[in-house]
């Protein structure tokens, strides 16, 4: 629930993780940015910034606040997953699942699905790792101490649960559509080889739903990643659809025929 009014404006956070602790917050409008409190309410997971002084009705504020956080051990927010090498060695990635309302759990936000965004998003990596987000890359700039921060273009208009990123040292494979889509589908290194069906699906389907429908897809890629610890059978984060690995890879050796019908789940997500 957000409110603004003459003297509040409110948010959401999730307390259970501790993942939005406040070091700043800051509000602008054609002055200098004032220092605002924050109120926080746990039991209904809100803050809340007050103003010292009141707010002008019909007035656009800038409200910037300064955050950090912790990743998640469960399924939702911001969390850590792990898979395992053909050598065993145990690797961690960082994913996302903000479905319904767990965005609130990574940043603050208006965190409800009525409420919608553009959203711009920067994430900063060690140079053996990617990051994906639901929009192309933009640019990569180099920080120091081996650390890279990519940018990625400005999202189309959306719900915060299908914000989504993932930050991994996957590979993928990838193919374009007719209409110049280019989807990607990404796995841990052992099991890449296993993408290829998902893939031939996936442009296979995007391709039939522009004709069929007769709309455009509205981004320029859609990649689809095969996550190992993964709740959900899938969940259809805009440009980048996470999928349990049971869901997305095939391995035609090992695999049976019944293991095909899961691109029904590829189908849905598209």
């Amino acid at each position: 629930m957000i409110r603004l009014g003459p003297r509040e404006v409110s948010g959401k956070h999730h307390d259970q993780t501790r993942t939005c602790l406040k070091k700043s917050c800051d509000m602008w409008s054609s002055t200098p940015g004032k220092k605002l409190q924050v109120l926080e309410h746990p039991s209904h997971e809100q803050i809340a910034l007050q103003s010292p002084e009141e707010l002008g009705v019909g007035q656009v504020y800038l409200v910037t606040i300064e955050f950090h956080g912790k990743l998640a051990d469960g399924f939702d927010g911001f969390y850590k997953s792990s898979y395992k090498t053909h050598g065993g060695e145990t690797r961690i990635i960082a994913t996302t699942h903000f479905e319904p309302t767990s965005a609130r759990m990574a940043f603050p936000c208006f965190d409800e699905p009525s409420f919608k965004a553009n959203f711009s998003i920067k994430i900063r990596r060690e140079k053996q790792h990617i990051a994906l987000s639901n929009m192309p890359k933009t640019k990569t700039t180099e920080l120091g101490g081996g650390l890279l921060e990519d940018h990625f273009d400005v999202t189309v208009k959306m719900s915060t649960y299908l914000v989504a990123y993932v930050i991994c040292d996957f590979k993928y494979s990838e193919a374009t559509t007719s209409s110049g889509i280019k989807v990607s589908v990404y796995a841990s290194p052992d099991k890449w080889d296993q993408t290829r069906y998902a893939l031939d699906a996936a442009v296979k389907l995007l391709e039939f739903y522009e004709k069929h429908f007769d709309i455009s897809f509205p981004l320029p890629k859609l990649d689809l990643i095969a996550v190992p610890d993964f709740q959900s059978g899938a969940m259809e984060n805009w440009g980048l659809i996470t999928y349990r690995e049971t869901s997305l890879l095939y391995n035609p050796k090992t695999s049976s025929a019944a293991d095909k019908l899961w691109v029904t789940k590829v189908a849905h997500q598209v």
